[in-house]
C-alpha cells in the first residue's frame, strides 16, 4: 500500500510539474513539425491532475490510487514521445498527426476517469465550520455598517433641517429681493436714454452758440447786407427766429435728459429698497416696528421723490395708499 500511494505520487508529481511551454520545440522542429497545436490540450489535461492535492492519496482506495497512477503514466508516456519527436524519423507527418490526435482525445478520456477523484478532494477541501464563520462575519459586518450607516444618517438629520431651513429662508429672499429687478432693468433703460439725450444736449449747445457767433457777422455777408430799415428790420428777426429754434430744441434736449436722468434714479432708489427689505424686516423686533419698515420702504418704491434734477414738490393722494399696504400685507400674512 505505501510503496503504491509512492509510484502514485511520483507519477503525479511527474505530470503536475511538466511546463508545457517546452512542449512545441518550434526552433528545433520547424513551422510543419513542431507541436504548438499541442499546446492547449495538454494544459487542459494537466491541469485536471493539479486539481487532485498530492496530500490526499493516502484517503484514495487502492484501486483509485492505481487508476489515477495509469491515467499519469499513460499520459506522460505521451508527452514523453512528444518530447523525443524528431524531424528526421520516417513518416515523421504522419508520427505527429498521431500525437496530436492522442492530444486531443486525452482529455476526455482523463476527465471521466479523474472526475469522481476530483469531486472527492473538492468536497474534502470544504471547510464547512469555516464556510459558517465566514459568513456570520459577513452578516455581522452587514449589521455593523447598517448601524453605521443609520448613525451617519442621523448625525445628518440636523444638519439637513438646517439646510432646508435656509433654503426657505433663502427663497424667501429671493422671493422678494428677485422683484428688484425689474427696476434695474427700468433704470438702466432709462440711463441709457438719457446718455443719448445727454449727447444731443450738447451737440445742439454747440450749435447754438455757433450759430450766436456767427450771427454777430452774419449782416457783413454782401448778399445779406441790408439796405434799408426793412431789410434790417427781416433780418434781425430771422437771426431770432432761428435763435428760438435752436434754444427750444437745445431746451427739449435737456428736459429730456433730465427726465430720463430722473426715472433712472428714482428706480435705483426701489431696486436697492427691495434688496435691503428683507433685512430690515427681520432687524425689526415687533410687528408695529415691521409695519414701519415696510411703510417706509413701501414709500421708497412708490412715492415720487426729489433727485436734485427735477425741482418741486409732489402732493398727491399716494401717502394714504402706502400707508394701508403694511396693513393689507398683513392681514393677507395672518389670514383668520
Amino acid at each position: 500500500m505505501a510503496a503504491l500511494i509512492e509510484e502514485t505520487t511520483k507519477s503525479l508529481q511527474r505530470i503536475q510539474t511538466f511546463d508545457v511551454a517546452t512542449l512545441a520545440r518550434r526552433s528545433e522542429l520547424g513551422v510543419d513539425l513542431n507541436f504548438s497545436d499541442a499546446e492547449l490540450p495538454a494544459k487542459q489535461v494537466i491541469e485536471l491532475f493539479q486539481q487532485i492535492p498530492i496530500e490526499h492519496l493516502v484517503t484514495f482506495p487502492a484501486n483509485w490510487q492505481q487508476q489515477l497512477k495509469n491515467a499519469a503514466d499513460s499520459f506522460f508516456s505521451i508527452l514523453d514521445s512528444t518530447m523525443k519527436f524528431k524531424a528526421n524519423i520516417d513518416n515523421a507527418v504522419g508520427q505527429r498527426a498521431s500525437l496530436l490526435a492522442q492530444f486531443d482525445s486525452s482529455y476526455q478520456d482523463n476527465f471521466i476517469q479523474l472526475n469522481p477523484m476530483i469531486s472527492y478532494v473538492s468536497s474534502r477541501q470544504k471547510d464547512y465550520g469555516a464556510l459558517e464563520r465566514e459568513a456570520r462575519a459577513k452578516i455581522q459586518q452587514a449589521s455593523d455598517r447598517a448601524d453605521e450607516l443609520a448613525n451617519t444618517l442621523a448625525s445628518h438629520e440636523q444638519e439637513a433641517k438646517r439646510i432646508l431651513d435656509e433654503v426657505k429662508k433663502v427663497a424667501a429672499e429671493q422671493g422678494v429681493s428677485q422683484q428688484a429687478v425689474y427696476f434695474q432693468s427700468e433704470s438702466a433703460g432709462h440711463q441709457t436714454e438719457a446718455d443719448k439725450w445727454q449727447y444731443w444736449t450738447i451737440y445742439v449747445g454747440i450749435a447754438l452758440i455757433a450759430y450766436a457767433a456767427l450771427s454777430v457777422f452774419i449782416h457783413k455777408i454782401p448778399f445779406l447786407l441790408p439796405t434799408s430799415n426793412y431789410d434790417s428790420i427781416q433780418l434781425a428777426v430771422s437771426k431770432a427766429l432761428v435763435f428760438a429754434v435752436f434754444a427750444y430744441f437745445l431746451i427739449l434736449c435737456a428736459r429730456n435728459f433730465l427726465s430720463h436722468k430722473h426715472n433712472s434714479i428714482i428706480n435705483k432708489h426701489r431696486q436697492n429698497a427691495l434688496l435691503t427689505f428683507k433685512s430690515l424686516a427681520d432687524a425689526a423686533d415687533s410687528k408695529e416696528n415691521r409695519d414701519v419698515v415696510l411703510t417706509y420702504a413701501a414709500a421708497c418704491i412708490f412715492a415720487p421723490q426729489e433727485t436734485g434734477y427735477a425741482k418741486g414738490s409732489h402732493q398727491s393722494n399716494s401717502g394714504s395708499v402706502i400707508e394701508t399696504i403694511p396693513r393689507v400685507l398683513s392681514s393677507s400674512q395672518n389670514p383668520h
